[in-house]
């Protein structure tokens, strides 16, 4: 058993230096708020932005004054009057690759307006859009008839929603693949790895679903993640050692588990769990 806690120590010596020699957080760093626009259509010659419902949102406004190399498509998107008066905020792309992304502090409250170069015309189906979550994805579709009343087609983007799905089952195998292996190290028999394998499917997947919240609504932000992370490890782990306390010894008598010991199992099994799991989030963003 000595050996056991020698490896389990120098691992997490090594995966808490690791972690903290290797993230940093700082007051602006970190994933921010982002829409993600895939446009489907002949984009050629074509430039998109967001119009705003306020006149400024992070280091962007409508005031040319506090703009710095204006070129003659700011000066077209600024000519544009809104219906609704949404404002340019002097933030637009070039889609002829068939994608639009505002990376960093885009509006809340937003209408998508499209600049048509090669024929000096505006393109917007005059629809108003909120920006509900961290990550806004949308697909865009042109309409063939590009001067109908409507030019184009907005669509919730299912993209992220299916990287948040795959990361919730790659972290939910890796933390059962941890725990069961360190219950095979602590010689737990084949009932009570059955029990161990049952608690860790229930808590993981209680875990991995409230982690899938958060990334779905803050992305891969360890200002939101770590702290939800470590308070629900901690929880996990006093119920995983209650169940464990009352079930470890009924069904498989003839291993009868001292009480210290399924403690120290519990919290080996969680930390390893907690760490390689945090590692996993920062490292391969899962």
């Amino acid at each position: 058993m000595k050996k056991i806690y020698k490896v389990f120590t120098f691992l997490f010596i090594f995966m808490l230096t690791f972690i903290l020699t290797n993230v940093k957080i700082n007051a602006d760093t970190g994933p921010k708020p982002y829409v993600r626009i895939e446009i489907e259509g002949n984009c050629e010659g074509y430039y998109m932005t967001l119009l705003s419902k306020n006149e400024s949102t992070g280091p962007y406004s409508n005031n040319p004054e506090n703009q710095s190399n204006i070129d003659n498509i700011d000066l077209k998107f600024a000519s544009y009057h809104d219906s609704d008066e949404f404002y340019y905020l002097y933030e637009y792309a070039d889609i002829k690759d068939g994608m639009y992304r505002w990376g960093y502090y885009p509006p809340i409250t937003f209408k998508i307006l499209i600049y048509d170069s090669l024929n000096d015309r505006f393109i917007t189906n005059n629809e108003i859009y909120e920006r509900t979550k961290f990550a806004t994805e949308l697909t865009l579709t042109l309409n063939e008839n590009i001067t109908s009343t409507n030019p184009f087609v907005v669509k919730e983007s299912n993209q992220y929603t299916i990287r948040v799905v795959i990361g919730f089952f790659v972290r939910l195998c890796i933390c059962l693949l941890i725990e069961v292996a360190i219950a095979l190290l602590f010689k737990f028999k084949h009932n009570q790895l059955k029990v161990i394998v049952s608690v860790n499917i229930l808590t993981q997947i209680v875990l991995n679903l409230a982690l899938s919240g958060v990334i779905y609504n803050y992305s891969y932000n360890l200002l939101a993640i770590v702290p939800i992370y470590i308070i629900s490890e901690i929880l996990i782990l006093v119920f995983e050692f209650l169940i464990y306390l009352f079930l470890i010894n009924r069904v498989e008598k003839e291993n009868h588990k001292k009480v210290s010991l399924i403690l120290i199992y519990t919290f080996v099994a969680n930390l390893s769990s907690l760490l390689l799991g945090f590692v996993l989030l920062t490292i391969l963003g899962f």
